[in-house]
């Protein structure tokens, strides 16, 4: 087990439904020029079926508001969610489920993150809105595994859809 931060302590003490204390990023994403249409959920079934385990802090579920520990019964179809939006899905639709989603607040008995991928949205992109609890340690976490990736034109190209 893992002590929590005072910080960490406070954002959760202070967090209601009127005032959600995580944070969400929204990334865009272009297809691959031969992305057939079955792209995206193949992709997403291969994240959901992968064999590697979650590591920290993704793994990790709240005890008692002062301690990290590991989620013995961690499911990742409850974090990993996949969309497809109404066509034709403008980003008026999109920011419409973004804004929903983000408005719900996360489940403390569950480890605090979610990740939806998010398709329909015209012309041909796709999207990934990652919630994350206003948490240092686990922001910083995502931020670095997600940054390479937002920030690369040839994300697809150079990384196989599994690892």
């Amino acid at each position: 087990m893992r002590l929590l931060t005072a910080v960490d302590q406070l954002f959760l003490l202070l967090e209601s439904r009127k005032q959600p204390m995580h944070v969400g990023g929204l990334f865009l994403f272009e297809l691959p020029e031969n992305a057939g249409s079955g792209f995206v959920c193949q992709l997403v079934k291969q994240m959901q079926d992968s064999d590697v385990s979650p590591t920290f802090p993704f793994n990790q579920v709240l005890e008692h508001l002062a301690f990290w520990k590991k989620d013995k019964h961690f499911d990742v179809e409850h974090h990993l969610h996949h969309v497809a939006l109404p066509k034709p899905a403008r980003v008026r639709e999109l920011l419409m489920y973004v804004s929903r989603e983000h408005g719900r607040l996360l489940d403390r008995a569950m480890p605090l993150w979610e990740c939806h991928v998010i398709e329909g949205i015209q012309p041909e992109n796709e999207a990934t809105l990652s919630v994350l609890p206003y948490i240092s340690k686990f922001t910083i976490h995502w931020l670095m595994a997600l940054l390479p990736c937002a920030l690369s034109k040839n994300h697809y190209r150079n990384r196989p859809l599994s690892q």
